[in-house]
């Protein structure tokens, strides 16, 4: 075939008008369609619904914009007539093919999608999946994250973040942050909506729905009671409540909790301080201005350094005196106290033992004089059996032994007493 030379008018392309469609233009039904009509342009689809109306049912790429280096816009919305509605859509030309839409009014990045799956709200270098955050042109309030729920009503749908851990399609370690109907959320340590922990008007509900006061823990509901523990400094620091006037004076104030140096201590305090108010230690004695109680209940005496002491022990007593069956009172050098006891108990075929005893307790210090007296011994037992006592200073100096005996002439050799006393003056010890 010969060849032939096109007339150079066809080579110039500069002499080929544009395209002006006048009317509608179908290049096919799938691949482009122009709506004169309704001025709708469709690309892979016959009817366009939009201006625009990009389709493809292969899932392939639907639009795609390249720009030149160093050009940044990809995409410019703006609102019609508007001088402060328009955004655009640019490539942040990071090495991770950062997206984001930028405030074209202020120059404002709004959102930041930095090719790492990092989400950026108000900053341009997220940190983590989502990271939203205040800057120069955002005021505080701006600076929040808000759920809404618009078609949600009362008692069904309620706006929630759900946190969850999924391993190997397994999902583990769940929580969930939810709305309620009433103005509060609800913090549930799962993926159900339950009430953990609810914040409601001001209050702090956990295992509660309607706290009543500021902080309201109910434990009924589990098989553990509530429990409060504290590991500060490895346990050195006692774990405990605080109360305390909101009026800068520091003296207004309350301890609740453990007052003692150490986990093992086992000591709950109530007062203004560690050394005063009531002390409830583990071996059950009470102390009221005694942190350290020698007896069941011990009242420390203003401007004393003993006070006052009440409390009980049982007695296995036989027919002479000996160390079960005795009160001892451990003092101090040149110290003294006063002890009541009274006895009471089933003997054999007696209807009650009752016997009461006050005695003086004195340490002279060693060497000087120890002179424990018994100031009187009622006995009510019986005509022919009875109770009776003595002060016995042997072994260490320091310690008195209140022994008891059973004067036997009809019953039993051995019976059991219950003892209660009171103590007062000073005392190291009572056991």
């Amino acid at each position: 075939m010969p060849n032939t030379k096109l007339p150079s008018r066809l080579l110039d392309t500069s002499a080929v008008p544009a395209l002006n469609v006048t009317g509608d233009l179908t290049v096919d039904t799938t691949t482009l369609r122009v709506d004169s009509t309704n001025n709708k342009v469709g690309v892979g689809i016959a009817s366009p619904a939009q201006k625009l109306h990009v389709q493809n049912a292969s899932g392939a790429t639907l639009v795609r914009t390249e720009v030149a280096a160093g050009s940044l816009v990809g995409f410019n919305i703006k609102k019609t007539g508007s001088t402060t509605q328009e955004w655009n859509i640019v490539d942040g030309a990071s090495t991770n093919g950062r997206l984001q839409i930028q405030d074209v009014t202020d120059n404002r990045i709004d959102m930041t999608f930095d090719g790492t799956g990092k989400v950026g709200v108000g900053t341009t270098a997220p940190a983590s999946k989502l990271h939203i955050s205040g800057n120069s042109d955002v005021s505080d309030e701006d600076c929040q994250l808000i759920i809404d729920d618009i078609d949600g009503s009362a008692g069904s749908r309620v706006p929630s973040i759900q946190f969850r851990s999924v391993t190997g399609g397994t999902t583990t370690n769940q929580g969930r942050i939810r709305a309620t109907d009433t103005q509060g959320m609800v913090l549930s340590g799962s993926s159900a909506q339950g009430d953990d922990l609810v914040v409601q008007a001001g209050k702090v509900g956990i295992g509660t729905t309607s706290p009543a006061g500021n902080l309201h823990v109910d434990g009924h509901t589990g098989s553990i009671p509530t429990i409060l523990e504290g590991n500060g400094n490895g346990d050195t620091v006692p774990l405990h409540f605080r109360v305390k006037a909101n009026n800068g004076n520091v003296t207004n104030h309350g301890i609740f909790g453990n007052a003692g140096s150490a986990a093992a201590d086992n000591t709950i305090h109530i007062g203004p301080t560690n050394s005063s108010g009531l002390t409830v230690k583990a071996d059950g004695k009470v102390g009221i201005g005694q942190p350290n109680p020698a007896g069941a209940l011990h009242v420390n005496v203003p401007g004393n350094s003993d006070g006052y002491a009440v409390g009980g022990k049982n007695l296995s007593m036989t027919t002479g005196f000996q160390t079960g069956a005795q009160l001892e009172i451990t003092l101090g050098d040149h110290q003294g106290c006063y002890v009541k006891v009274f006895v009471t108990g089933d003997w054999s075929s007696h209807s009650a033992m009752a016997f009461m005893g006050e005695y003086f307790i004195q340490n002279g210090a060693n060497g000087y004089a120890e002179p424990g007296m018994i100031i009187r011994e009622v006995e009510n037992t019986h005509t022919v059996d009875s109770l009776s006592s003595q002060i016995y200073d042997g072994g260490d100096v320091n310690s008195f032994q209140i022994q008891f005996k059973l004067n036997r002439t009809h019953g039993a050799t051995t019976a059991t007493g219950a003892l209660t006393y009171q103590v007062m003056g000073q005392f190291d010890s009572i056991t």
